[in-house]
């Protein structure tokens, strides 16, 4: 059996890459049923033509009436030495009458630079807060968001975006706005 070819130019995924969708994929559980309590934890390594290029592990846990999802991952063997990345990723919420209820995502990346971003859900608002180069300033960035995580992403140009620290490597922003539809998938666009 044939592996399918990457396209041309296309960009290898990383272990850090592998981590975030992990983590967003996390996101995906929200409005699934929570049928039983339970847990479940996993440790995986990721390898090309028995080569490792990367580990991680999951864990998920549900209970009565809250959950959590967390996934961590890196790079590893040879690819570590020319892309070295980790990235790890994160939701907690509630159960409410058998459905899952997010409240919380973390998500981070570190690589050459390092990124952070937060997804809480306050009051019937989605803030995104994240961390952006020392000189930008929030009128730099713009909260977009989707149904599907894949494509559709539109600006939301009622999103309100703050700066709340300024340091000398790294600033962090928040972007706030009301929530929208049973899902929604943000992101910064700079």
């Amino acid at each position: 059996m044939r592996r399918p070819r990457r396209a041309r130019g296309a960009a290898r995924p990383t272990a850090a890459h592998l981590a975030l969708a992990c983590a967003v994929a996390t996101l995906w559980l929200a409005p699934q049923g929570a049928a039983a309590q339970g847990k479940l934890e996993a440790q995986y390594e990721a390898s090309l033509a028995g080569i490792p290029v990367g580990k991680g592990s999951w864990a998920i846990e549900i209970g009565e009436d809250s959950y959590s999802a967390a996934a961590q991952g890196a790079t590893a063997g040879l690819l570590k030495a020319f892309s070295g990345g980790t990235g790890t990723g994160s939701v907690q919420g509630r159960v409410v009458n058998g459905a899952l209820v997010p409240g919380q995502y973390n998500a981070s990346i570190a690589s050459k630079k390092s990124e952070t971003i937060r997804i809480n859900i306050v009051g019937g608002n989605a803030e995104v807060t994240f961390t952006g180069p020392a000189t930008a300033l929030p009128a730099d960035f713009k909260l977009q968001s989707s149904i599907s995580v894949a494509s559709g992403y539109t600006d939301d140009n009622s999103a309100n975006l703050t700066q709340l620290t300024a340091g000398p490597f790294q600033s962090s922003f928040k972007a706030t706005t009301a929530l929208s539809g049973d899902k929604r998938f943000y992101k910064i666009k700079r």
